[in-house]
């Protein structure tokens, strides 16, 4: 039986700041019967921006319920060019995902170089839990387990130098980054119930495109 540990859910602190909401992204789902043609055109799009000098930056994260299924959700938010115009993707893992769709997440999540000079970006936070997850899932190659964010070419938010301690939560970082409070209690809702509220879709929306902004 694959035992996966538990993320500690963010504890839920009285805040007189504004919620942080969605504003603009693009949300899509992408699921058995939408979406995959959606992703795939803009991981194509943001390719090819790539090849002629421009920048690509994603964020990731994941969501996963009760049980032995290894993921639930996988959100991605992709933008382009630096533009601030972004797309999230929530793919539904438990809608077993086709072979395509799993290939472009994982040219979106794997730079091509892990050089802090690339121009492919990939946002991450404390990712330790969803890294072994997407291995078990099918997101991401065996070869990435045990494998340190740096050495993935990716950036967690967690570790950056805020001046909040050595681990601070998400929510900690984004009150203090944006001065906006981040709503958590979706976390430890149940994902694999479908369908998925509307809370819930905005939260893991949320919670992927924030990084962006964090980073911004």
């Amino acid at each position: 039986v694959r035992t996966f540990p538990s993320a500690l859910p963010e504890v839920e602190v009285a805040s007189d700041l504004p919620k942080l909401q969605l504003s603009g992204e693009r949300v899509i789902m992408v699921d058995g019967t939408s979406g995959a043609a959606e992703i795939s055109a803009a991981a194509n799009r943001a390719f090819a921006v790539l090849a002629n000098g421009g920048s690509l930056r994603v964020a990731m994260d994941a969501e996963w319920g009760p049980g032995q299924q290894p993921l639930a959700l996988l959100q991605l938010a992709v933008e382009v060019g630096g533009t601030g115009d972004t797309c999230v993707f929530l793919i539904d893992m438990l809608a077993k995902p086709s072979f395509a769709t799993l290939d472009v997440c994982r040219r979106l999540l794997l730079p091509r170089s892990t050089s802090p000079a690339s121009r492919h970006h990939v946002l991450v936070f404390s990712p330790r839990n969803d890294l072994q997850r997407m291995i078990a899932a099918g997101v991401l190659p065996q070869f990435c387990s045990g494998s340190h964010p740096q050495q993935l070419g990716w950036t967690d938010v967690q570790r950056l130098d805020q001046g909040l301690g050595p681990q601070p939560g998400l929510r900690k970082v984004v009150r203090e980054v944006l001065g906006a409070d981040l709503d958590k209690r979706m976390q430890t809702s149940n994902w694999n119930v479908r369908p998925l509220t509307q809370q819930q879709l905005d939260y893991a929306a949320l919670d992927a495109a924030c990084l962006l902004r964090v980073c911004r």
